[in-house]
This record gives C-alpha cells, structure tokens and sequence, in this order.
C-alpha cells in the first residue's frame, strides 16, 4: 500500500469513527440497553435495542478495520526496515526449474 493510499484511509477512518460518534449513543448507553433488553423494550421500545445492537456492531467493524490498518501500516514500516536490499527477488535472480536442488538431500531420489 503506498504512503498516500495509506494517509488517505487513515483520513477515511477518522471521519468514519467522527460520523459514528455523531449518529451513535454512546457505549455505555448501548451496552446498558443491551444488558437487560426485556426492560429496555418494555421502557422506550424495541427499536432502542436494535440502534444499540447496530451501533455497538458498528464499532466492532470500524475497530476490526483500524486494526487492520494498523497492521498495514506496522508492516510497511517493518518492511523498510527489515527486508534487505534486492527484497523480493525478480524472476531474473531465481534459479531456473531445471537447476540442481540447492542441498544435497534433495537430489537423493532413494
């Protein structure tokens, strides 16, 4: 993924999480909700639960994307770091099919 691709689902990602914090109740009062649900829909009606279902589902999915997003993210930078120079290979430096197999145990054929 390259740096500006990356910047830009960061900037998505925030203005997601900023849409969700706008539209959502807040957690405490999903989780609440959802915690003794006869009472919830006996009180202020059943939709509550499913905008407190939905919203905390919601979150689950922005958290599972930020998530991955960190691990892009982790693993470009890793990459930089740790692969050396030439990292992958190009075809050009891999050994042909037919070559001789690279350790002695794998030519024996017995």
């Amino acid at each position: 993924m390259s740096l500006r691709r990356l910047l830009l689902t960061t900037v998505g990602m925030g203005l997601v999480a900023v849409a969700l914090a706008e539209l959502s109740p807040t957690v405490a009062d999903m989780a609440g909700a959802l915690s003794s649900p006869q009472r919830t829909a006996d009180t202020v009606g059943p939709d509550t639960l499913v905008i407190a279902g939905t919203g905390l589902l919601a979150w689950a999915v922005w958290a599972w994307g930020v998530l991955g997003l960190a691990l892009t993210a982790a693993s470009r930078s890793r990459a930089r770091w740790v692969a050396p120079p030439g990292w992958p290979p190009t075809s050009s430096s891999r050994p042909a099919p037919d070559a001789a197999p690279p350790c002695s145990w794998a030519s024996d054929s017995a």
